[in-house]
């Protein structure tokens, strides 16, 4: 059995025409079930090296990227500027690569896939 941690960018409910954010991604990582333990604390672990004044924080690519104060006022990546921000999320995605989870991914053009639906059901679900 495996299991499927994902997350989602680019959600704008059923606003399509949204000009800020054209695509949806749903992107993952897939972990073995018997691993998942293994794997999790592992993560917590670099996590805490990588990010130490945040260790039980839920941390989101967007805050770091955007050096932005999280919605739960826990951390402020505003601290770090630009490039220690960018050093973080590269930090992130090498532990990933180091672990050698798969990942997967799904992008759409929202545009497109308004079109699409539209198409093929006309009226019959609310775009």
């Amino acid at each position: 059995m495996y299991i499927l941690y994902t997350d989602d960018a680019g959600n704008t409910g059923t606003d399509y025409d949204n000009k800020q954010q054209p695509v949806f991604t749903l992107t993952g990582v897939i972990v073995e079930a018997e691993k998942w333990n293994e794997v999790n604390e592992h993560i917590s672990r670099e996590k805490r090296k990588i990010i130490p004044d945040f260790p039980d924080s839920e941390i989101h690519a967007t805050d770091i990227y955007n050096g932005s104060k999280s919605k739960d006022k826990c951390f402020d990546f505003r601290q770090y500027g630009l490039q220690g921000n960018l050093n973080i999320l590269e930090k992130f995605v090498n532990l990933i690569v180091e672990i050698q989870l798969p990942i997967i991914t799904f992008t759409v053009r929202k545009s497109n896939l308004k079109r699409y639906c539209q198409s093929k059901y006309k009226m019959s679900i609310k775009i």
